[in-house]
């Protein structure tokens, strides 16, 4: 196994290229993001009444077109996941979206589809209503992504009546930020919708960081990451933050365990995606599970979780938010 002080090494494997969608992290943090904060805190291992996972669910997942999805129900099913949250990426949006909800109804549960809108679109509030009553389990936003955001801020009176449909509905919410870049905007979001169930995914572009990553969860109950990191170089720098300081990211998943989902943000698009996508989640998986694992030829230290923390991460957790639940610990 590698050690945590000398990080990850190199397996020789040769793998697909992932595709994926970007991380958008920035090169350096334009602001006070340094080891000044750091992460302290331990817990026992969570104990649960049963630790039986009777379905692991993905939370984040991208289907364009029909053969997207048709590679992504197949990348599942071979890789042992069990349900899925699916939704478009922008372009393409509301068809794919409809497809989404459409196909669900016809796959007893193992699809979970969210609909996807652009804030600044005058019919995004429509489009979310209809699909949520069309049977849309939640919507995804990128509005945070440093290629999107542009001079829009998460909290802009265009966002408002989305993000108060979700609170009222309980409609969850996974909307992509980078918190280097974007903290203090989700914080006034946050602020502004307390009830608002929400999934901020990749760890909230904080893997380098998790005193303030969990400085965030502290002050919002209804707030949950992902362990999706997307492209290939995204992945390979959150890997790689995880692997090297791993015993802290261990004491931070005992403090947090019912805050943290499972996922490999892979793109579908065809059916050559769908083997991508199966090893992708089958690294995912190792990350959890495991002491070590492999992505793409390179060798990190995984979390090797306990069975109720497995129970947590790849199926309780996940169960509540697409439930529009806040966070819980498992009986």
């Amino acid at each position: 196994m590698p050690s945590p002080e000398h990080g990850p090494r190199i397996v020789p494997v040769i793998w697909m290229v992932l595709l994926g969608c970007t991380g958008g992290a920035p090169a350096a943090s334009p602001f006070a993001f340094t080891e000044a904060t750091r992460f302290a805190k331990d817990a026992d291992p969570p104990v649960c009444q049963d630790e039986e996972i009777t379905a692991v669910i993905d939370v984040h997942e991208h289907a364009v077109g029909q053969a997207g999805l048709d590679a992504l129900l197949a990348a599942i099913e071979a890789a042992g996941v069990d349900r899925t949250v699916a939704f478009s990426m922008l372009d393409g949006r509301y068809e794919d979206s409809l497809l989404l909800i459409k196909e669900a109804a016809n796959l007893d549960g193992v699809l979970i589809p969210f609909t996807t809108v652009d804030v600044r679109d005058p019919v995004a509030l429509g489009f979310l209503k209809s699909s949520v009553a069309a049977g849309a389990a939640g919507l995804k936003l990128f509005s945070g992504h440093g290629d999107i955001h542009g001079d829009l801020p998460l909290d802009s009176p265009l966002a408002k009546p989305i993000y108060d449909f979700l609170e009222s509905t309980g409609t969850p919410l996974l909307m992509h930020v980078n918190a280097q870049l974007y903290v203090d905007e989700l914080e006034r979001v946050l602020d502004a919708h307390p009830d608002l169930v929400m999934i901020c995914p990749h760890l909230c572009l904080l893997a380098r960081y998790p005193g303030h990553l969990a400085r965030l969860l502290d002050r919002y109950p209804n707030l949950s990451v992902d362990l999706s990191f997307g492209n290939q170089m995204a992945a390979r720098t959150a890997f790689g933050a995880i692997s090297r300081n791993i015993e802290v990211w261990k004491r931070f998943v005992r403090v947090h365990v019912d805050r943290i989902t499972f996922g490999s943000d892979t793109v579908f698009t065809s059916a050559g995606t769908a083997l991508v996508g199966s090893m992708n989640l089958e690294s995912y998986l190792g990350l959890v599970q495991d002491d070590s694992f492999v992505y793409l030829g390179t060798e990190y230290n995984g979390l090797a979780a306990d069975a109720c923390t497995q129970k947590h991460i790849l199926q309780h957790n996940a169960e509540r938010f697409v439930a529009g639940l806040p966070p819980e610990r498992a009986p």
